[in-house]
């Protein structure tokens, strides 16, 4: 029937895998964490993915339906494969520091491999390629070394010829790629028994995971917003014109004749899991701890947290500190400065994105946050903007059904596929008086913000 299709998310904290339907309906869907297979992100090996994928595929229901399968990956990690086809133990996260400086400026991809060449000498010369994650798992499935390609305008932020080149780099070590939503090969003898699919399902090209978001969430017009929050956050713009600042990060739209403007929140998602760690409520849901932190978070406290002490970058997870800690305060009250230090930085980049003549009206939600009403409620506080939330928060899943399908010929467009497949099921209004609480506590966190950073400089 060629109506239901394999979708899978290759994220950064865990893995997520969904039979989707034409109309963008989850049949079923599962997700597992690294940590449940002893994934470690600080010391880590290839076989996490391997058999965390093997883990979720074994036991999702109705995977026999699957008549195609599309991936999406966190970028830009690299996994180097060698001389006889085999991937080695060490892959190149995006998260990690194993990159170095470059000519090229513009290349996600090659300061980790550069950094590979020189510091993993012993190995490289048996390195026949390197390969992106959006490559890599279609790859074992169907034995083709290929790089999923968006639109041409990604080519200078993947890599050159001429960039390799100057790497001292012989080309030959890099896949061909291939555009999103093409064929890549088939699901193969080997790769149907290691991962439990029908041997001879076709694999078509994906994308990175918040290009598949974008799709996900239907970000594909003129003045659409997308906040996609996980282990990171990212709040991306879709625009017809390119804007020059440093505190924002240009690239081009998988929609061709737009382009994604976004601010990168490094650690969001990753901040609050430190908290609940810290606070010894690791066991505790989601829903109960972020039920208690609403008690306290409407108060007029000016106790904050800030994740940096410098703006390097929009939001990072390195140097911070608390500012205004009393006795008085409890769990609560900190979970609630947490909490606000994330909705702050959201308004942040709104409030840069509004500054460059790019109008918000209202945001897209997707990603884990997004299954939470209550934060979602109290984020529409905090920022002043109307936010959407789509009947599948994991979109990265929907966008690769809206590839497949594509692929499979169901749709004509990427666009139409989107839009057949994506609803918005709940609204979250600001509150007024809620907002004009928060204004008042957002001035006195940017005053601090910035008086620190200049605390910070003097060291």
């Amino acid at each position: 029937m060629n109506d239901k299709v394999l979708a899978i998310d290759i994220g950064t904290s865990s893995i997520k895998a969904g039979i989707i339907d034409k109309k963008g309906i989850p049949l079923s869907c599962r997700k597992i964490f690294y940590e449940e297979i002893g994934g470690d992100l600080y010391n880590w090996k290839t076989d996490y993915w391997i058999n965390s994928l093997k883990k979720i595929l074994k036991d999702l229901p109705q995977l026999e339906k699957a008549e195609a399968v599309v991936f999406s990956g966190s970028a830009p990690s690299v996994i180097p494969i060698d001389k006889n086809g085999n991937y080695i133990a060490e892959s190149l996260l995006w998260l990690d520091n194993k990159k170095i400086d470059i000519e090229d400026k513009k290349s996600f991809f090659l300061p980790k491999i550069a950094w590979f060449k020189e510091n993993r000498k012993d190995i490289y010369s048996d390195i026949s390629c390197f390969i992106p994650l959006s490559g890599f798992f279609p790859y074992l499935l169907t034995g083709e070394l290929k790089e999923p390609l968006p639109n041409k305008g990604f080519i200078p932020y993947i890599w050159t010829e001429d960039s390799i080149k100057k790497l001292g780099i012989e080309c030959t070590v890099f896949p061909q790629f291939i555009p999103t939503g093409d064929l890549i090969g088939y699901v193969s003898e080997k790769g149907s028994k290691e991962f439990y699919l029908k041997k001879g399902i076709p694999l078509f090209a994906g994308a990175n995971d918040y290009l598949m978001a974008l799709l996900g969430t239907g970000t594909l017009f003129e003045g659409a917003v997308c906040d996609r929050a996980g282990t990171s956050e990212g709040i991306n713009y879709c625009s017809k014109k390119n804007v020059e600042l440093d505190t924002l990060r240009v690239l081009p739209h998988i929609i061709e004749g737009f382009y994604n403007i976004s601010g990168v929140l490094d650690s969001s998602g990753k901040v609050f899991d430190w908290f609940r760690k810290i606070s010894g409520q690791e066991n505790r849901s989601y829903t109960a701890l972020i039920e208690e932190i609403s008690k306290v978070i409407h108060n007029n406290d000016h106790l904050y947290f800030f994740p940096s002490l410098k703006k390097d970058s929009i939001w990072q997870f390195s140097g911070g500190a608390f500012v205004g800690l009393e006795i008085k305060h409890g769990i609560p009250e900190i979970g609630a400065a947490v909490l606000k230090s994330i909705g702050f930085s959201v308004r942040e980049v709104i409030r840069i994105m509004e500054s460059c003549s790019l109008d918000v009206q209202d945001i897209r939600l997707s990603g884990g946050q997004a299954n939470n009403s209550l934060w979602n409620q109290i984020k529409a506080d905090m920022t002043g903007k109307k936010l959407l939330s789509p009947e599948v928060k994991e979109s990265e899943l929907i966008g690769c059904a809206c590839v497949a399908f594509k692929g499979l010929g169901l749709y004509s467009s990427l666009l139409q596929a989107s839009q057949e497949m994506v609803r918005i099921k709940d609204v979250y209004i600001p509150n007024e008086k809620a907002f004009s609480v928060f204004s008042k506590l957002f001035e006195d966190y940017s005053k601090i913000s910035n008086n620190l950073e200049s605390f910070a400089n003097s060291f």
